[in-house]
């Protein structure tokens, strides 16, 4: 059998996030995009659905995977789901990075790292 690729997964969960930022998309890709971009990763595509009557999901497919997006404005709530072949920051950096671009407090922030076994 062949190696299986070296897959990242990071799950993200942000807490008591500004309304205003979760309603307005325009800063919410942009706060997407720095993290990305922060992370070393570069966008190939996105597309976004709008619920009715608040809430997005977004998807940034970018060249080592993908990252999705979920918001929750009536709970102040973000999900991100980031998968890369591409090596990122451990959970503690991760969660300083996006505590720094949502302005939202370390203990607002939790991240997961979802194990893969590579044999």
């Amino acid at each position: 059998m062949k190696n299986k690729p070296i897959i990242h997964q990071m799950v993200a969960e942000l807490f008591n996030l500004d309304e205003n930022l979760l309603n307005d998309y325009a800063s919410l890709e942009s706060s997407v995009e720095e993290l990305i971009a922060r992370l070393n990763l570069k966008i190939v595509k996105k597309d976004r659905y709008d619920f009715s009557p608040q809430g997005t999901t977004a998807f940034f497919i970018l060249s080592s995977s993908h990252l999705a997006v979920h918001t929750w404005p009536e709970n102040n709530y973000l999900h991100l789901d980031l998968i890369t072949c591409q090596k990122i920051p451990g959970k503690k950096e991760l969660k300083k990075i996006l505590s720094e671009i949502f302005k939202i407090k370390l203990g607002e922030v939790k991240v997961r790292e979802i194990p893969y076994d590579r044999n």
